[in-house]
C-alpha cells in the first residue's frame, strides 16, 4: 500500500505542476482573476485553480482504476461511489466560479454530491459514540447523516477561505492524516484515493503560497472538501472527521453568529505594513488579528499559525480516534 500511495501521490504531483503554470497563464489571458485583497497594490491572481487539481486527480485515478479493471480483481463500489462524489462536488464548484451561484443556492447544491455514496451505500452505519457504545444508525445513516456531513464539509471548507495558501496547506494536513489513518486501518481504498488528490494539491501549494499565483476557487475547496468527508465515510474513519473538521465546526458556530448579527464582513482591512485590522472576530481567520492587535499579524503569519493548529490537532486525533 505504501508504494502505491507514493506512486499515486508522485504521478499526481506531477501533473499538476506541469498543468499550474500554463493555467496561470492562461487564466490571466482570458481575464479569469481575482484580486488579491490583503496585499497594498491588490495584484491579479489567477482563478480558478481547482482546474488543475480537477484534471491531476482524473487522470491519477483513473489510471489506477484502469489498472484495476485489466490486472486486478476490478474497482470496489466504495472508490467508484468516492470518485462520483468528489466529481460531482467539483462540477458544482466549477459551475459556481464561471457564475457565481448565491449562497443559499451552494447550500442546498452541497448535498447532491452525496448522491452517490447513498446510493452504493458507502460506509457503515454503525459507529461507536463515547460515552455512550455501539450505535447503528441504519437508513437514518446512509438518507441523513451523508448527506449532511458531505454538505458541511464542502460549504465549511468553501468558507474557511482567504488568505494565501490557507485552503491548500490545511487540505494537505487532513489529506495526510487521512493517509496515515488508512495505514493504520489497513484501507486501501481510502490510502489510493486521498494519494490521488494530495500530490495535485501539494503542487497547487506551491502556486498558492504567499505570495499567491493562483487561487483554488469553489472548484478547488469543493473538491477538497467534499474528498476528505468522502475518505473519512467510507474509510469509516467519523470520529476522526471530530478532530479534522474542528476549526470547521468553530468556524461554523462563528458564522451563524454573523448571519444573526448580519456581520458579512468577508476580508479585513490592511494597513501600509499589510498587517490586517478585521471589523469583526467571529470567523475563525479574522479571530487572531481581531482580538489580539498588539501581535501586529499579516496574512503569512495567519495561515502559519492555523496550519500549525491543524497538525496539532491532526496528531491528537490520531492518537484519540484510531
Amino acid at each position: 500500500m505504501i508504494l502505491e500511495v507514493l506512486f499515486l501521490s508522485v504521478f499526481s504531483f506531477i501533473l499538476g505542476y506541469l498543468i499550474l503554470p500554463k493555467l496561470i497563464k492562461s487564466l490571466v489571458k482570458n481575464g479569469l482573476f481575482g484580486r488579491d485583497i490583503h496585499k497594498l497594490n491588490k495584484p491579479k491572481v489567477a482563478e480558478p485553480g481547482g482546474i488543475a487539481l480537477i484534471f491531476s486527480f482524473i487522470f491519477t485515478i483513473f489510471m489506477y482504476m484502469a489498472l484495476l479493471t485489466y490486472f486486478g480483481e476490478g474497482v470496489n463500489n466504495s472508490l467508484f461511489a468516492g470518485i462520483l462524489t468528489v466529481m460531482i462536488a467539483g462540477i458544482i464548484g466549477l459551475v459556481d466560479d464561471f457564475l457565481n451561484i448565491k449562497w443559499r443556492t451552494k447550500m442546498i447544491l452541497a448535498f447532491f454530491p452525496a448522491l452517490p455514496l447513498i446510493v452504493l451505500k458507502a460506509g457503515v452505519s454503525g459507529m461507536i459514540i463515547p460515552l455512550v457504545g455501539f450505535v447503528d444508525f441504519g437508513f437514518f445513516y446512509s438518507l441523513v447523516l451523508i448527506p449532511l456531513m458531505v454538505n458541511f464539509a464542502i460549504n465549511e471548507f468553501n468558507m474557511v477561505a482567504g488568505y494565501n495558501g490557507l485552503e491548500s496547506g490545511l487540505a494537505i494536513v487532513s489529506m495526510v492524516t487521512i493517509i496515515i489513518a488508512s495505514f493504520l486501518t489497513n484501507n486501501v481504498v481510502v490510502a489510493v484515493l486521498v494519494a490521488s488528490m494530495l500530490g495535485g494539491t501539494v503542487a497547487f501549494f506551491l502556486f498558492n503560497k504567499f505570495p499567491a499565483k493562483i487561487f483554488p476557487g469553489d472548484t478547488g475547496t469543493f473538491l477538497w472538501g467534499s474528498l476528505l468527508i468522502t475518505a473519512l465515510i467510507i474509510g469509516n474513519m467519523e470520529k476522526l472527521a471530530l478532530g479534522i473538521f474542528f476549526l470547521y465546526f468553530i468556524d461554523f458556530v462563528g458564522f451563524l453568529f454573523c448571519l444573526k448579527n448580519g456581520c458579512r464582513v468577508k476580508f479585513a482591512k490592511i494597513d501600509s505594513q499589510e498587517r490586517l485590522h478585521p471589523s469583526c472576530g467571529h470567523r475563525i481567520y479574522f479571530a487572531l488579528p481581531y482580538f489580539f492587535p498588539n501581535l501586529n499579524l499579516k496574512e503569512k503569519n495567519i495561515t502559519k499559525i492555523f496550519v500549525s493548529f491543524q497538525v496539532l490537532i491532526c496528531i491528537i486525533s490520531l492518537i484519540v480516534f484510531i
